[in-house]
């Protein structure tokens, strides 16, 4: 009989990203808790699988 490996859980990262409303400028960021009302806030949602990842990624972008 074979027996299955239990998987971990994966703990996504997500960085929330909020712009003005024409997407100029980058008005505010939060990790793994959206805005309130992000649904009326222009918004780009990032997901990763390790903390490291998306702060190299924010990093990249300049926004560490």
């Amino acid at each position: 009989m074979k027996t299955l490996k239990k998987e971990t859980p994966v703990n996504k990262i997500t960085e929330y990203i909020y712009f003005d409303k024409y997407y100029k400028n980058i008005i505010y960021t939060s990790r793994n808790k959206p805005l309130k009302y992000e649904d009326q806030t222009p918004c780009i949602k990032l997901q990763t699988e390790q903390e490291i990842d998306m702060d190299k990624i924010l990093e990249l972008l300049n926004l560490n």
